[in-house]
């Protein structure tokens, strides 16, 4: 979780044609799949990949603030710069080795959702740090599915010129 203590602002109303003083307030923002999730209702596109316009940005740091409502005279420059680190940042000791083959799945929040239901994580979770969550999903898939071994050339050589001497003598010919 981000914890971001503002200073106070002196804004101008447009409307009023006025100054006002804004307080100095602290915001805390959680980067997780149920801001992502509401995030994707407004928006209806996914969230996780692709470029963002700066309204659908400072829309998900709204989304990410948990308690108290965020307004845009808060979300300065140098507040959207700590979010977005914060977002950068990995949450977990934790690294999984990706086979680097691009996936065809489009992750939305309904995807990551079926995944925790799968894999029977509690929704609950849904508050945790968003790469948290896809690290710990990641690292039950790779549990439930391990990889074979992988065979080296002279195994695939024998295992191929046995599968041969079988279908030989199977089927009664020479080759």
């Amino acid at each position: 979780m981000l914890e971001v203590v503002t200073s106070g602002l002196e804004v101008f109303d447009n409307y009023t044609q006025r100054f006002s003083w804004m307080p100095e307030k602290t915001f805390r923002f959680e980067y997780s799949l149920k801001a992502i999730s509401d995030w994707e209702a407004k928006w209806c596109i996914p969230f996780l990949g692709g470029p963002k316009t700066v309204e659908q940005s400072k829309d998900m740091y709204k989304f990410m603030c948990v308690g108290e409502v965020i307004t845009d005279d808060y979300l300065v420059k140098d507040v959207e710069l700590l979010i977005i680190e914060y977002m950068e940042a990995n949450a977990t000791a934790t690294r999984v080795q990706n086979d680097n083959k691009p996936s065809r799945t489009i992750l939305t929040s309904e995807v990551i959702y079926a995944y925790m239901a799968n894999a029977q994580v509690p929704f609950t979770c849904e508050t945790w740090n968003i790469k948290r969550l896809l690290i710990l999903l990641n690292v039950i898939s790779e549990q439930n599915n391990p990889d074979k071994k992988k065979m080296s050339n002279n195994e695939i050589l024998k295992q191929n010129r046995d599968l041969n001497a079988e279908r030989k003598k199977k089927y009664n010919t020479k080759g």
